[in-house]
């Protein structure tokens, strides 16, 4: 009996420490959809590893680029039982409010969303503000995306312990509206070029809007990387960024060649097929870019041109080496590959 009831003690007294050491803050809850002494709480963006306050546009819009992490503040604030209703924030509560900073004071919600337009992931994390705080809040990372225009993201953000919690009061409860650019543009400017009728694309380019009126024209990218010839004919906008910019992953498969790179960030794909001229070496090799390695392309030599030349309708990312790659990691699209002129120089199985 004697060890019977020291047991019990035992466990008793163990509930009890248990009980002290993770006891929350008694009546205090947690909100997303106010801000200190506001009514409206405030959306920031992780840059260079802070939360800063988001700036809104001319146009009042908030725009950020793909892959970019949104943060919504979490508060806490204490729900007096003699003030007011409760569940509400009341006017004299405001001055409890205060950044949700330990989990270990109010317990740690999960983060829930209703999406009305688009998609994302988010959770609930601490994050290091730009004043040097650390708090905790909803992190949504913006969708990444290569099409051709920018577009938006909406819908209600709710935080609680369970789903029917984060939907039942309204203080847990945020509506998000912003919009993200596509891979590659200025998402303060996203269509760069009006009534495009052919000629040089810089490396800061965007999007493009073709003229109604052109036909058949030469987009030249810079001034000695490719050319593409091709008819917009009705085309409508395309996101032609492009960038020259070295694939460590890519390369590191074949660190026995030289590579350089002609990377189209919008994969952008014309209505029409046409004719791309990659400017290189006639000894060069030529290959598609692909997570599993180099795609081989059916591609001839120009002479009048200096540059390899094939059909597509889908610019993507080229890689250009000075040796033959290892046949081992290359495989042949038939979809793409465009048949040999007589006369042309062809190496068909080489990546040519």
């Amino acid at each position: 009996m004697k060890k019977i009831f020291a047991l019990a003690l035992a466990a008793v007294m163990t509930a009890g420490m248990a009980t002290t050491s993770f006891a929350y803050l008694d009546g205090y809850k947690l909100a997303i959809n106010f801000k200190d002494g506001g009514d409206e709480n405030e959306v920031y963006v992780i840059d260079d590893g802070k939360a800063k306050k988001a700036e809104k546009n001319d146009n009042g819009d908030l725009i950020f680029d793909g892959g970019d992490e949104v943060v919504i503040p979490i508060y806490q604030w204490e729900d007096k039982k003699d003030s007011g209703k409760q569940n509400e924030l009341d006017a004299n509560e405001k001055d409890s409010i205060d950044s949700y900073t330990d989990k270990d004071d109010v317990k740690l919600p999960k983060a829930f969303a209703a999406w009305d337009e688009g998609k994302a992931d988010l959770e609930v994390r601490k994050v290091k503000f730009d004043n040097g705080d650390y708090r905790y809040a909803v992190v949504v990372t913006m969708p990444e995306t290569d099409g051709n225009k920018v577009l938006d993201l909406a819908g209600t953000i709710s935080i609680g312990t369970s789903k029917s919690a984060a939907e039942k009061y309204s203080y847990s409860k945020f509506d998000l509206v912003v919009s993200y650019a596509p891979n590659g543009v200025d998402k303060n400017e996203p269509i760069n070029v009006e009534k495009y009728d052919g000629g040089v694309l810089t490396d800061d380019i965007g999007i493009v809007k073709f003229d109604k009126e052109a036909g058949e024209i030469d987009i030249e990218f810079g001034d000695d990387t490719a050319l593409f010839t091709v008819d917009v004919t009705g085309q409508g906008n395309l996101n032609l960024a492009w960038n020259v910019d070295f694939n460590k992953e890519f390369a590191g498969m074949y660190d026995y060649a030289n590579i350089d790179f002609v990377n189209f960030e919008g994969k952008p794909s014309f209505n029409k097929t046409g004719t791309l001229y990659i400017y290189a070496d006639e000894d060069s090799f030529i290959y598609e870019v692909t997570e599993d390695g180099a795609k081989a392309i059916k591609a001839e030599w120009d002479e009048d041109y200096e540059a390899w030349t094939f059909k597509t309708r889908t610019l993507k990312s080229y890689a250009i080496s000075d040796v033959e790659l290892d046949e081992k990691t290359v495989t042949e699209d038939k979809n793409e590959s465009s048949k040999p002129t007589e006369g042309d120089k062809h190496n068909p199985d080489t990546g040519r």
